[in-house]
């Protein structure tokens, strides 16, 4: 969820004009303007050579990050009406052999220790309750908490990725989840809040003690927290979800005041700014030319979403210049708008992963929602699987899905699932050498290629083909010849999505197995692939 707003660099184009980008029934319509790519690469193979020695090691990645939609929301997905009696939600709604089944085969990835690692909460949207003293967020019916604690423990999840979409309307100039911004930076800060008699520096000092008990809450709930970023997307002023609007200058001054209570309270967790441009946007450059500020941030966050991620390879400086010795990261990925994907939009989605961790040194990155429901007109683009909540009695979407259950969203699922499978928690990339194009000197955006050894020592290869999606029948593969450098049998398994074949009929579909140092490996057009050393 994610416009445009005063006061930035040029964010990602989002919520443009809707366009066809396919052909009708393997297509996409999009609420976005299309990135320019490069046309499918023309040389038929290329020579890679992973540096898998300690020379060669990167980053430890930590593991990948979801959204959970635990309230009901509108079925534009943007209608939130913060009285609404509805008390739906996921994985609430789920039978309990649903909820299980989601845990284990989505969460989990069907692997048997852990998938995900974090599960991104927003604050004053996805849990909205508000206290009787209108103070603090919390649970907004008796249930919410306990099943997202089974979430947490069952999914065998590592904690929370907290972010406020809006503090509870005590704190707020509209004295409501909806819209404004602080109150002590309205006008009307006098009059909603005489106690203060306009002592902006007092409110703020109490607001970030409310910060630090809404967290408690959380962790008081069997969530603990291991992230918290002061505002998601802090130019929205005029949502019709809950939201609280900042101007760079009200941001900075805010963060000063909750950062230091942050940290103190809760010394592990990783703090972050600003869920949209990070360090680029004007709320990031603001912090960035405040000493104290800037000493109380672990990491930037960027919202570059529904769009292909070539921009970190031919033009990353948004994304990785200025970043002050702080790692970058994408904490929200979706495709907005999106009536149907493709098989290309499949592959971009696996390359939104690959392309920041092997060029932004990424250690974590964010899909927006593990399940959306059935009601809503975004499921396909935002969703890893789709749920039906009991209030939705419309079959005529999704006649398959029974009140209470779950199916995969494949063209996503597709995507992401090899990395919850063969991605385990901190394993680390090694470098790779890989041929660039000679027309821009830079690695080629279409076929990708990343290394990691997992925390037992297996060296693991994910491989992407990438054509343009009206030319996927018709295109050439592409072979990587790699040097592993290793003498043991690697297995196969091809993950891709079609709207021609049963929806996971081509997800971890076995490849054989090739056991030459030198491997030639050889990957069919918008189709990804894991190559896993054995024991």
């Amino acid at each position: 969820m994610t416009d445009q707003f005063p006061g930035t660099g040029p964010p990602p184009a989002r919520r443009t004009v809707l366009g066809a980008m396919a052909a009708a029934g393997t297509g996409v319509a999009l609420g976005l303007t299309a990135v320019p790519r490069a046309t499918a690469a023309t040389a038929a193979s290329g020579s890679y050579v992973i540096q898998s020695g300690s020379s060669g090691r990167r980053q430890t990645i930590l593991g990948l990050g979801f959204e959970i939609q635990s309230d009901h929301i509108g079925a534009q997905d943007n209608e939130m009406d913060p009285d609404d009696p509805v008390r739906s939600g996921a994985p609430h709604d789920l039978t309990e052999s649903e909820r299980a089944r989601f845990y284990r085969d989505i969460l989990m990835g069907g692997r048997a220790d852990r998938g995900f690692r974090y599960c991104r909460l927003g604050q004053g949207i996805w849990l909205r309750g508000v206290s009787q003293d209108r103070k603090q967020i919390v649970g907004r019916w008796s249930s919410q908490m306990g099943v997202l604690a089974e979430m947490h423990e069952q999914a065998k999840l590592d904690g929370l990725a907290a972010t406020y979409f809006t503090p509870a309307p005590y704190w707020k100039s509209t004295q409501s989840l909806m819209n404004g911004t602080l109150a002590c930076f309205a006008p009307s800060f006098a009059t909603t809040h005489p106690q203060y008699n306009g002592d902006k520096a007092r409110f703020l000092d109490d607001f970030g003690d409310s910060v630090v008990r809404d967290l408690k809450y959380l962790e008081s709930n069997g969530l603990p927290v291991r992230m918290w970023g002061l505002q998601n997307e802090p130019g929205n002023w005029d949502r019709k979800y809950g939201s609280c609007g900042y101007t760079a200058e009200s941001y900075l001054e805010t963060f000063r005041a909750v950062a230091p209570k942050v940290r103190s309270a809760f010394p592990g967790a990783l703090v972050h700014v600003d869920s949209r441009d990070g360090q680029s946007g004007g709320f990031g450059t603001a912090v960035r030319g405040d000493s104290t500020a800037l000493s109380y941030v672990d990491a930037w966050t960027h919202h570059y979403t529904s769009q292909s991620p070539d921009k970190l390879i031919s033009a990353p400086a948004y994304y990785l210049d200025n970043r002050e010795g702080r790692e970058v990261f994408n904490d929200e990925f979706e495709w907005e708008g999106a009536s149907t994907l493709n098989h290309e939009l499949t592959v971009d989605t696996a390359h939104s992963v690959m392309n920041w961790m092997t060029f932004a040194d990424s250690r974590t990155w964010f899909w927006l929602h593990a399940l959306k429901p059935t009601y809503t007109n975004v499921a396909v683009g935002y969703g890893l699987g789709i749920w039906r909540p009991d209030e939705d009695d419309d079959f005529s979407e999704y006649p398959g899905i029974q009140k209470g259950h779950w199916d995969y969203n494949a063209p996503v699922w597709n995507a992401l699932s090899g990395f919850t499978r063969y991605l385990p928690w901190n394993s680390v990339r090694h470098h790779v050498e890989e041929p660039v194009d000679p027309a821009t000197g830079k690695p080629s955006v279409n076929n990708r290629i990343m290394a990691w050894r997992t925390p037992e020592g297996k060296l693991v290869l994910a491989l992407t083909h990438r054509v343009p999606n009206a030319q996927t029948s018709t295109a050439a593969p592409y072979t990587f010849e790699v040097s592993t450098g290793s003498g043991r049998t690697f297995t196969g398994h091809r993950f891709r999505w079609s709207p021609h074949t049963e929806p996971l009929a081509e997800n971890n579909v076995a490849r054989g197995t090739a056991s030459d140092p030198e491997l030639s490996i050889t990957v069919q057009p918008n189709t990804i692939e894991f190559w896993v050393e054995n024991s």
